[in-house]
């Protein structure tokens, strides 16, 4: 849960490259956890890839983010997307 920053701090520190934060949000709160995850990619040097369902039951918006706080890839609306990325787990330091 991205609301909680210790749970992904400590996947982080059991050795966590990549976190994957699925979530159904049909709320404007997904603006806020679009930060917040940003937040979680920076402040613990990991890849997070948030997922958020489609409409009906959610916003879209899906992203994949690097350790920098970088939005590497992202769906922009609630339809029906896939989202691909590669990324390079070297780019995370434990």
């Amino acid at each position: 849960d991205t609301w909680f920053p210790e749970i992904s701090r400590h996947l982080a520190w059991m050795g966590a490259e990549l976190i994957v934060n699925v979530v159904r949000t049909p709320t404007s709160d997904r603006a806020q956890e679009l930060v917040l995850n940003r937040a979680n990619a920076i402040t613990n040097q990991v890849f997070v890839a948030s997922v958020n369902s489609a409409a009906p039951s959610g916003t879209g918006r899906s992203l994949v983010i690097d350790p920098q706080g970088t939005v590497r890839a992202e769906t922009v609306d609630a339809s029906d997307t896939t989202l691909t990325d590669v990324i390079d787990l070297d780019e995370v330091s434990n």
